[in-house]
């Protein structure tokens, strides 16, 4: 059951007339309680737009109708369309992006740079995984921000309003899990680490953001953005396990760092972890 202020939508596995039944005495004292509509086969949930192909066994997850009217709120006719989230050429400018200057506080009291945020998390955390990284990135400075990272924020809008009808699409004949993980470590005094998980070819969880730690070399790093994302996939293998019985089929985790890779298969002291923790 997802819960979201007074949004609620329920899911139960396909077939189970117990879970069905169950459901059916749980919105019975649920409506005696509060008044809501209810619908079969949801189409829109929180902004999200759900399309379904029974027949083809596909599922499309779209944030459409939304962007399109946070656009209409916040871009305007001169704005330029993006074709990606962030200018390929000058990449390194997102990347050194800093809270304003006391002269430039002034001029950006005006500007709607907490509402855009906002926007931009709840659109990055429901159907737009491609943005997760530049939302996450960009909030480092919502306390006060400069006019760089206003433009940038525009950018990533604009690229949504490109890209609205994109979506995220489940093939349910391939229902195969996928785990991939990455880090950036020379970033900043703490890099963001990131982390996908796939299932019926589509995205179903990721994450990126900074790390709790302060690695001390890439392997450390990629070996932090490998333990997020095993602890999420133990989430996503619960799930499953509700929904379709047990799963146990051995999930692989992709990583492109060999050490983290030989740390994890042959534990050992060395000089990459030899401050580790060992509770063995």
């Amino acid at each position: 059951m997802g819960l979201y202020v007074d949004n609620l939508i329920i899911g139960f596995p396909c077939g189970d007339k117990a879970a069905r039944a169950q459901i059916g005495v749980f919105l019975k004292e649920y409506t005696a309680r509060f008044k809501c509509s209810e619908h079969v086969v949801p189409k829109l949930f929180c902004g999200m737009k759900v399309d379904r192909d029974f027949k083809a066994r596909t599922l499309k997850l779209s944030m459409g109708h939304y962007i399109k009217e946070v656009s209409k709120k916040f871009l305007n006719a001169s704005t330029k369309p993006f074709t990606t989230p962030v200018r390929t050429s000058p990449i390194d400018a997102f990347l050194k992006l800093d809270a304003t200057e006391d002269e430039e506080k002034a001029a950006m009291r005006d500007k709607p740079y907490l509402s855009i945020m906002g926007c931009l998390l709840w659109i990055a955390t429901t159907a737009c995984p491609d943005i997760a990284y530049h939302a996450s990135f960009l909030c480092q400075v919502m306390q006060s921000p400069s006019r760089a990272a206003y433009d940038a924020s525009i950018a990533v809008l604009s690229y949504l309003d490109n890209t609205k009808e994109l979506g995220i699409t489940f093939d349910g004949n391939k229902p195969l899990l996928e785990v991939y993980t990455d880090a950036s470590w020379l970033l900043s005094p703490k890099p963001f680490a990131g982390h996908v998980i796939m299932y019926c070819g589509a995205t179903i969880s990721y994450s990126a953001r900074k790390l709790k730690i302060i690695p001390q070399s890439t392997a450390e790093a990629e070996t932090a953005a490998y333990a997020n994302a095993a602890k999420d996939l133990r989430f996503v293998l619960n799930v499953l396990h509700f929904l379709e019985g047990k799963c146990k089929t051995l999930v692989k985790i992709m990583c492109d760092n060999s050490a983290t890779m030989s740390t994890i298969m042959k534990p050992g002291v060395t000089g990459r972890t030899k401050h580790y923790t060992n509770w063995l």
